[in-house]
């Protein structure tokens, strides 16, 4: 008996150390098959770093729900929302971050920056929380040059609005509350440049910025060639990318100083090293960049290079406008492409008509493209079509209406300030006015090509007497000479072509400008 119930007790010892073994081993894979609290952020993280950031948005909420306390995770997320140009979504995680750790530095610090690109060149309100969370940071850490660096350009961009016009210039002189985030942002940049950071260099560059919205566009090209010097500095920083992005400010400024060729060289350069041109600027205004390097290319009568860029534009977008397709169209015709040229408008008419893109402005409406596609018929001998748009302009230019607005437009004016108001009813009556220009022009034009005369002299006069922009006015004279000569009345004629070369040479500093204008004139001249 002693030696059964012996053997019993170490069959039982064995069988217990077998189950135990089970269990044991049964615990330790069920918590290796269990993921870990931090997994989702380790996730999201790696997610992120790979530029995949609606994966990492989905890793980051599946952590919140596991910790959500963790205010790392809200900043996170704020992050990615950020790199999707999300800025409201991205001040709101950011502002929860803030919520769970009231000293978070690096949360306020990114809420400032969304908050800057959120306020663009008109929203005070928002510049106004950018700059007070930069102080955050600066408060916590008074030798964050990266902070000093974004609080110089949050202070930069109160400079678009704060800002007077000087008596018969183009340039701006200063309000009080200009002079004085003037100074500040001038602060902040010379204290970057002098510690030597790494964000010096960018700082430079913040400057040039500055002293553009001063008008002081010589100084801001200096500042400009000296900042692009240190390429190597930035790229470190801010990557190819945002060094390439500098050129995009640098060829506004040659804009305004009417320089033309060296505008289109920094506008190339910006094209050839951002891979997105759409996604470095503020949310009012992502394609400033990508219109204005097209823009230019168009004056200078580069056309392919134009096309190769809208093709682009249309094919980054997230949504293509029609008047992306308007414009291509536009140089399709000058290249003499018509059958391009006509494939283009017909795409730009079938996107506005299906309500997904706005009506988008001057020189590049529904309207204009109907006037195009009938001179481009006009052209190719067939009078009916070509009439039959014309007809279509007429009557689109002669609409009273003013271009779709989105309703998340419509919901922002709400939170607007007074002073944001101020700006952009400023703003409207200069976009009304360009709108009547280019209404009185377009429709005068197709009145001249259908053989109403009377009409066409009607309309071109409503711009000669506005006398709001020179080169608008002068041609509308040139145009109205072109009518009376249609007409038969030859002296009428001869009037209005001299009286617009006086026009057109008087202006000294703009005579290469209106140089087409004056050939045009003078052969119009010899005709007679």
């Amino acid at each position: 008996m002693g030696n059964r119930n012996g053997k019993t007790r170490n069959i039982i010892g064995i069988a217990l150390g077998i189950l135990i073994v089970l269990v044991v081993w049964s615990m330790a894979s069920a918590m290796s098959s269990r993921k870990k609290p931090d997994d989702n952020k380790h996730l999201g993280i790696a997610e992120y770093e790979k530029g995949n950031y609606q994966e990492a948005i989905e890793y980051y909420n599946k952590g919140i729900e596991v910790k959500p306390g963790d205010s790392c995770l809200y900043n996170n997320l704020g992050l990615a929302y950020y790199a999707l140009r999300k800025y409201d979504e991205a001040i709101s995680e950011y502002s929860k971050a803030i919520e769970l750790k009231p000293d978070f530095a690096d949360a306020y610090f990114n809420r400032g920056q969304a908050c800057w690109r959120k306020g663009g060149y008109n929203k005070t309100e928002f510049l106004d929380k950018a700059v007070s969370d930069f102080n955050k940071v600066i408060e916590s850490n008074p030798d964050d040059m990266e902070a000093y660096y974004n609080r110089g350009l949050a202070y930069s961009s109160y400079m678009h609005w704060h800002k007077k016009k000087i008596t018969n210039t183009k340039r701006s002189g200063f309000t009080p509350e200009a002079t004085q985030n003037f100074v500040k942002a001038l602060f902040d940049f010379q204290k970057v440049i002098d510690s030597d950071s790494p964000y010096s260099a960018l700082a430079i560059a913040g400057k040039a910025n500055l002293f553009y919205r001063h008008a002081n566009w010589e100084v801001a090209i200096m500042e400009y060639k000296k900042a692009i010097e240190r390429k190597d500095e930035i790229i470190k920083v801010v990557g190819k990318e945002g060094y390439g992005g500098m050129f995009a400010p640098m060829g506004r400024t040659y804009m305004a100083l009417k320089d033309m060729e060296n505008a289109y060289l920094s506008y190339k350069k910006f094209m050839d090293l951002v891979p997105n041109p759409l996604s470095i600027f503020h949310e009012e205004g992502p394609s400033f960049g990508m219109g204005y390097a097209v823009h230019v290319a168009q004056s200078l009568k580069k056309y392919e290079k134009a096309i190769k860029w809208y093709d682009r534009r249309i094919a980054i977008a997230e949504q293509p406008t029609s008047r992306d397709y308007f414009s291509k169209g536009f140089c399709y015709y000058k290249l003499k492409e018509f059958d391009k040229a006509i494939d283009s408008y017909n795409k730009g008419l079938d996107l506005y008509a299906s309500g997904k893109t706005p009506e988008q402005g001057y020189g590049a409406s529904e309207a204009d493209a109907r006037k195009y596609l009938g001179m481009i018929h006009k052209e190719r001998g067939d009078i009916e079509r070509a009439e039959r748009e014309f007809h279509n302009a007429i009557r689109l230019y002669s609409k009273k209406k003013e271009p779709r607005e989105r309703k998340k437009e419509v919901k922002e004016r709400k939170k607007e300030s007074k002073e944001d108001r101020k700006a952009r009813k400023e703003q409207e009556e200069m976009l009304r006015t360009m709108r009547a220009r280019a209404k009185y022009e377009g429709r005068g034009l197709c009145y001249l090509e259908i053989g109403e005369y009377d009409k066409a002299i009607s309309d071109f006069e409503k711009i000669r007497e506005s006398k709001r922009r020179p080169q608008n006015y002068i041609t509308a004279q040139k145009n109205i000479g072109v009518s009376y000569l249609k007409m038969g009345d030859k002296e009428k004629a001869k009037q209005y072509f001299e009286k617009t070369i006086e026009l057109a040479e008087g202006y000294e500093k703009k005579k290469d400008e209106y140089k087409e204008i004056i050939e045009e004139t003078e052969n119009l001249l010899n005709e007679i």
